[in-house]
C-alpha cells in the first residue's frame, strides 16, 4: 500500500498519500499451503520430464477441460 492505492482510511493513519481508495486491497492474503518446506525421502530415481504422449494428453485437457497438471504452476505439487 506504499504505492498509495488501497483503504483510504488505512493510508490516512500512515500518513501516505492517497492515489486510490481501493478497500479491497491488502485484504484476505493468504501463504500457499505448501509454505513451511516439507521435505520426502526418495529410495529410487524420479524424472520430472513425462514422455511426448503425456504432455500431449495434459495439454489436451488442460485446453478443453482445464484441468491436469498444467493447471499448477510449474506442473508439478
Amino acid at each position: 500500500m506504499l504505492s498509495g492505492i488501497g483503504p483510504r482510511w488505512d493510508l490516512e493513519q500512515l500518513g501516505i498519500p492517497v492515489i486510490s481508495d481501493l478497500p479491497g486491497v491488502g485484504e484476505n492474503l493468504q501463504d500457499h499451503i505448501g509454505v513451511g518446506g516439507m521435505q520426502f525421502h526418495i529410495d529410487s530415481p524420479v524424472s520430472v520430464v513425462q514422455p511426448r504422449m503425456y504432455v500431449a494428453k495434459s495439454f489436451t485437457q488442460w485446453i478443453t477441460l482445464g484441468i491436469g497438471p498444467l493447471t499448477m504452476l510449474g506442473g508439478l505439487d
